[in-house]
């Protein structure tokens, strides 16, 4: 386990929000900073505003010695944000800000870039294929294709009514002509390449994950956990609804699906949602996920661990 003399620099007073395995040997940390410990904020009586607190993109190379394993960059006057990893056209970090502000890092090259002009607020960013993919409400997404370029789809999707609860959370897919951007009550598009097309969908539930497995399955999480698995127009509910927080994070990883809320860890294996058989020193670093290269990293508020051909490893505790 990293000690915290080594992470006291980098994390120190920062809790993660985020994320994303570059490759076997790179992963990063979405951070934000906790107000609670931060002495210029005591004695405030409410919470400060959400630009006014730092965030950091933390590297961490893990086949560098400890003292010389991370390194940050610090983002001011940045709303809450989510972050990915892009392979082109160049393999970097990508982060971006409920507002649409782009930073990127990595492959010799790192800066916040042009702001996007959404016409939602942008709620997640997810690898699909070899490119960073950003959605948000009132159906927005977009496609990263490099610094400062950035491929809107959203004049091809109708815009959400302002009496419903449309819009999307989240995106996943097979490959860039094949992907599912799930959110609102119910609200799930699929992309085939060239167009795109809403699904019929059973559920009204407010929807917040999408993972596309490797085996040929799509799998939809929202409130209360609610879980389905399908493709296309044709879906079925595999649990019954009775967790009090939606996941934040699905992915595929080996031979089944993982996902996280800031309430533990559980899988999805052969159709069945279960509890994941982990220790709790693992369990305690739920809240994010990501997989890439052979490699699985949990991270969240209690720390963070990864699991690759050598099993499970805490990396650290809060």
């Amino acid at each position: 386990m990293l000690s915290k003399e080594i992470l006291a620099p980098h994390l120190g007073g920062f809790n993660i929000i985020g994320c994303a395995v570059r490759n076997k040997d790179i992963v990063y940390f979405l951070a934000r900073e906790d107000y609670q410990q931060a002495e210029r904020f005591q004695g405030q009586a409410d919470a400060p505003d959400e630009l006014d607190l730092e965030k950091r993109a933390v590297s961490y190379f893990r086949d560098e010695t400890p003292a010389k394993a991370f390194g940050h960059t610090a983002l001011h006057d940045f709303d809450l944000p989510w972050c990915a990893v892009s392979l082109a056209p160049k393999e970097q970090f990508v982060c971006i800000t409920l507002d649409g502000l782009p930073f990127a890092i990595g492959s010799g090259d790192a800066g916040i870039e042009d702001e996007l002009a959404a016409r939602g607020a942008l709620t997640r960013i997810r690898l699909v294929g070899e490119h960073a993919y950003a959605v948000g409400t009132r159906r927005v997404v977009y496609r990263r294709d490099g610094k400062n370029q950035w491929h809107n789809f959203s004049n091809a999707i109708p815009l959400a009514k302002r009496d419903e609860a449309l819009g999307f959370h989240d995106i996943a897919g097979f490959s860039a002509q094949d992907i599912y951007a799930v959110g609102g009550a119910g609200d799930v598009w699929q992309f085939d390449g060239s167009r795109w097309r809403q699904c019929a969908f059973p559920s009204n539930r407010l929807l917040s994950t999408v993972c596309c497995g490797d085996d040929g399955q799509v799998y939809i999480s929202g409130q209360l956990g609610s879980t389905y698995m399908g493709r296309n127009d044709s879906w079925k509910q595999i649990n019954d609804e009775t967790l009090s927080l939606a996941f934040k994070d699905m992915v595929w990883f080996q031979d089944r699906v993982w996902c996280t809320s800031d309430y533990g860890l559980w899988w999805i294996k052969d159709g069945q949602l279960s509890e994941a058989d982990v220790s709790a020193e693992i369990k305690v670093c739920a809240g994010y996920l990501s997989a890439r290269d052979g490699v699985l990293l949990l991270a969240g508020y209690g720390g963070a661990a990864v699991l690759d051909a050598q099993g499970w490893r805490v990396l650290f505790h809060a």
